[in-house]
């Protein structure tokens, strides 16, 4: 199929790529013992793994190998992108606080965008480490940490009502949160945890009833779940 007329995607990709390169330094000093941002060079400076539109399709959501969520001011001809804020959690050497999977809620009875997940590799304590991160979508801050997968996640995915969120690991397993049970910055109900798999499940979607949820897996198969 051809490009669509008046549609240019090498123009729209240098856009974003030149919008994120555009540094902002400061001479604050550091110390080992206490870091700090001293130049944020705009865009992603490690592999993408992820990309979502809001609902509403003014921003994208971008998540990285370099540990940052990024979210991009979407011009209304779809032509230009510019970067609008980063999100940043705990971080730590090599691999830790590396981001690989991120999902969006729906959006509220208000028609607000509630909610951000990430996971992948967390900084740190072990049984953080594998943790979900959920994000107030508009302010950025973390809401809850989400622990029990014992290897990275690879996939989140909420259901269509928002009030599930599903998460898929490097660990064999899928694990059903429940987001109603959320108080004071945890949940009061344990997750479902889905087994089956017999290697890494990387991918994960809901039906539109959201009483479905697949799998897909390194071990050459798909899950099909039945969530009612």
């Amino acid at each position: 199929m051809g490009a669509r007329k008046g549609f240019s995607p090498v123009v729209a990709l240098l856009t974003i790529i030149l919008l994120g390169l555009s540094p902002a330094i400061s001479a604050e000093k550091s110390s080992p013992d206490s870091p700090r941002l001293v130049i944020e060079a705009g865009g992603h400076r490690s592999i993408i793994r992820e990309l979502l539109f809001t609902a509403d399709g003014h921003e994208l959501v971008s998540v990285s190998d370099d540990k940052t969520i990024r979210i991009w001011e979407v011009a209304p001809d779809g032509r230009h992108a510019a970067l609008a804020r980063t999100i940043r959690g705990q971080i730590g050497d090599g691999r830790a606080g590396m981001l690989y999977a991120a999902a969006l809620s729906p959006l509220d009875a208000q028609g607000k965008q509630r909610w951000l997940a990430v996971g992948g590799f967390l900084a740190g304590p072990e049984p953080m480490r594998y943790a979900v991160r959920l994000h107030d979508y508009a302010s950025g801050e973390i809401v809850a940490l989400l622990p029990g997968h014992t290897n990275v996640i690879n996939a989140l995915a909420f259901s269509p009502t928002g009030r599930w969120l599903a998460s898929a690991s490097k660990d064999r397993t899928i694990r059903i949160w429940d987001l109603s049970s959320l108080h004071d910055n945890r949940l009061t109900r344990p997750p479902l945890v889905l087994t089956g798999h017999t290697a890494p499940i990387y991918d994960l979607a809901w039906s539109s009833t959201g009483d479905r949820l697949v799998s897909a897996s390194y071990d050459k198969t798909v899950g099909l779940w039945d969530t009612k």
